[in-house]
């Protein structure tokens, strides 16, 4: 009995030493391009992810005074035109949406956070049949949607194709948020991995001067020949001496 009882004590100290699961859940987590093509009335709209639960609120009471954290990647953008996002959840029998994002007119990463009670229409769901739909929206700093259906298609390229990461994180009562592992994707990817950086090229070789070609032979020393023929140089001496002996010789036989 003791010996049940010490093995008893030691695994429960272990739960207890274990650290405790992270009283938060992600709902969806998602990298794409919002644009004409992949979206409706600039809505993009996802299934909650396989952690959602079923009730939120039972067995733990999430839409009471639980809050909703969102985390907004911003990869691309068309231009500076002032924007702002917006998260809804589709449920029963409506809808109901946290805040939206601070104005944004640049690449970036934008968080906020809005408590249950706080959402637009928070009272028109029913939270114990939890959701159906999460509906990413992207708006203008004045409420509206510029779709190219409801704008027009230039007004509408002043804000789409956007090219974002969005992780909406549903926290509980009394918890703190727990940011995820910073991350580095390209907007061009599906974001199931970090992408680094190419590795940088070696640096050349200095070499001569660009403006002047190597040299390939060693140059020829330049002389100075005082403005003279080399037929009068110091060759022309033996030429001289031989006619000058001649001469002499010619006049000893006079």
């Amino acid at each position: 009995m003791p010996k049940l009882l010490s093995v008893a004590v030691a695994a429960a100290v272990s739960v207890l030493a274990a650290p405790a699961a992270a009283a938060q859940f992600v709902v969806t987590e998602v990298t794409y391009q919002h644009s004409a093509t992949t979206t409706t009335d600039s809505h993009n709209r996802l299934d909650p992810s396989a952690t959602t639960p079923a009730n939120w609120k039972a067995p733990v009471d999430y839409a009471t005074a639980g809050k909703v954290h969102v985390r907004l990647e911003v990869f691309t953008k068309p231009s500076d035109a002032k924007t702002r996002f917006q998260i809804c959840f589709e449920a029963t029998p409506s809808y109901a949406c946290t805040d939206q994002s601070p104005v944004y007119t640049t690449t970036g990463i934008y968080d906020w956070e809005t408590t249950f009670p706080k959402f637009y229409q928070y009272d028109k769901v029913d939270w114990t049949k939890g959701v159906k739909k999460i509906a990413l929206i992207l708006k203008d700093d004045r409420n509206g949607k510029p779709a190219p259906e409801n704008v027009g298609e230039a007004t509408s390229k002043l804000y789409m194709p956007t090219d974002l990461r969005v992780t909406v994180t549903v926290v509980e009562p009394g918890s703190v948020y727990e940011a995820p592992a910073p991350t580095v994707v390209d907007a061009g990817t599906d974001g199931s991995a970090p992408v680094s950086d190419p590795p940088l090229a070696p640096e050349p070789e200095l070499t001569e001067d660009a403006g002047r070609p190597a040299a390939t032979t060693t140059p020829t020393p330049i002389t100075d020949d005082g403005g003279c023929s080399s037929t009068g140089g110091p060759a022309a001496f033996p030429a001289l001496a031989v006619v000058a002996l001649g001469l002499a010789r010619r006049r000893r036989r006079a």
